[in-house]
């Protein structure tokens, strides 16, 4: 009897110290599982900041025109990397890494009343009638008197409507989502992601053909479906092609100083890496616009 309840104790131990084993080799197994995916974590990081700082020597060393950066400086060192990137938000593919570029000439700046205004009603389920109502409920948001225009809005409007908030009231947007909040907007169903996508918060006006895709080309200046694929099928063949028809369907451009083919030198940038699992992602801001003080500044950082 006795042998019997040693034998059934000790293979209760042998039992339980196996279990304790498979336990610990299991999480042995997920700990170094998680080592491995903390490596290719911190390697993706390195790379994507690599290329970041990459792009910063390419744009400060570069040659910038209309719709890209050349630079043949890094072929010695990084033979692989492009001598050309597109600025117009195409994705360049590097090392595992999408680039992606674009000129803010080519979005919709927030100083850029007109081209914001366009934009939002092509782009949101409102009528056209309510352009004037936005177009001048900003104006109200960013003035500092209390004087409401026609068809705007001050204070008392959102006070009345129990919104909250009351307008800036001074001459900036300082967050793209004020736009949502501006009378003939709030409230609206607005798919504010897609929206955003194409704006940007700028005191620079300056519009580059080039540089905009064919959406944000046809809410500014009012081209049909006829007149968009025209411009499509222009680009395809030459950009040379594309500007004389874009200045044939719209000859008044000819002579504004608004619209043209020059780069802001101030870019929109996106850099991605992603290898099964892994995904890593920087964006920024960054003006190449030299003066007596810098030679290019990071306007906004993301990671």
């Amino acid at each position: 009897m006795r042998k019997a309840f040693a034998l059934a104790l000790t293979l209760w131990i042998v039992a339980i110290m196996s279990l304790v084993t498979a336990l610990y080799l299991n999480y042995g197994k997920i700990t170094v599982q998680k080592t491995k995916l903390l490596n290719k974590k911190l390697d993706a990081i390195f790379k994507v900041e690599s290329t970041v700082e990459l792009l910063k020597f390419y744009g400060v060393t570069g040659e910038f025109l209309s719709n890209t950066i050349k630079n043949k400086i890094l072929q010695r060192n990084f033979p692989s990397f492009p001598n050309q990137i597109f600025t117009d938000g195409r994705e360049t593919k590097w090392n595992k890494q999408i680039i992606k570029i674009q000129d803010i000439s080519g979005l919709i700046g927030t100083a850029d009343m007109d081209a914001l205004v366009n934009y939002i009603i092509s782009n949101v389920n409102i009528s056209k009638d309510k352009s004037v109502i936005i177009k001048e409920s900003m104006l109200d948001w960013l003035d500092s008197n209390e004087i409401t225009n026609l068809n705007g809005a001050e204070a008392p409007f959102y006070s009345h409507k129990g919104l909250g908030y009351t307008p800036r009231n001074e001459n900036y947007i300082a967050s793209l989502d004020e736009i949502f909040l501006l009378k003939g907007l709030v409230g609206v169903k607005i798919n504010r992601k897609k929206l955003k996508s194409k704006l940007i918060l700028s005191s620079f006006v300056l519009r580059n053909i080039l540089t905009m895709d064919i959406n944000v080309l046809s809410a500014l200046y009012h081209f049909s479906k006829i007149e968009q694929e025209q411009l499509i099928k222009a680009k395809k063949e030459s950009n040379k092609t594309f500007v004389r028809l874009f200045y044939e369907l719209r000859p008044k451009e000819l002579n504004s100083e608004l619209t043209g083919l020059s780069s802001s030198r101030i870019m929109k940038v996106l850099v991605s890496f992603k290898d099964k699992e892994i995904y890593e992602e920087v964006s920024f801001i960054i003006s190449f616009r030299q003066n007596e003080f810098t030679i290019s500044e990071i306007i906004e950082y993301n990671n």
